[in-house]
């Protein structure tokens, strides 16, 4: 149900809930009073416009979002990506596909048993910075090695090491976001 205030009919706008939670910017509607009809004909080249009105009282003009709108030849209209993380962007899937590898190569504990692939999020106890900190410096000295050219004085390939690199940044990581997610959770 449109919330246009078809007694005042200030405005041609609609400020419906619908409208406002589709996330669009406030468009040029034909409206009746029971229902909104949304005209998408010219999207691109619709604006904020002022004197709207609204039949809720708890309804704030001034949180509007002006949501930009990518209009596509074909008609098509999408929100833009602005304020969106670019996880296929920021992300390699020829890496990840390394790292996979190299993961499932070490599953295989030497006991002989096989590990499950998220194990390392139980933590490396209560020294887990550590664990990391200490394995970390052993990769990243192959890698130094390997740049500096010597090579044959590394433990490892390159691409083992840095994936190795990789494993223990991101177990780093995870702990202390992690840590951060419980301390918010004791705040409350």
């Amino acid at each position: 149900m449109c919330n246009l205030n078809y007694e005042e009919k200030i405005s041609p706008w609609c400020v419906c809930v619908s409208c406002y939670n589709k996330k669009i910017n406030i468009i040029k509607t034909e409206t009746t009073k029971d229902d909104c009809f949304i005209d998408y004909s010219d999207l691109g080249e619709k604006t904020k416009p002022e004197g709207l009105v609204s039949n809720s009282a708890s309804y704030d003009m001034n949180k509007i979002p002006n949501i930009k709108i990518r209009e596509f030849d074909t008609g098509a209209t999408r929100d833009t990506s602005e304020g969106k993380l670019e996880y296929a962007r920021f992300m390699s899937p020829i890496v990840l596909k390394r790292y996979a590898e190299y993961m499932d190569l070490h599953r295989k504990q030497s006991d002989g048993n096989l590990r499950e692939p998220d194990n390392w999020m139980n933590l490396f106890g209560y020294k887990h910075e550590d664990v990391c900190m200490d394995s970390l410096w052993r990769h990243l000295m192959d890698v130094w090695l390997i740049n500096k050219g010597f090579a044959n004085e590394a433990r490892e390939d390159i691409e083992s090491a840095l994936c190795a690199m990789l494993f223990n940044t991101q177990a780093w990581l995870f702990k202390v976001l992690k840590d951060k997610q419980t301390e918010r959770k004791n705040d409350v």
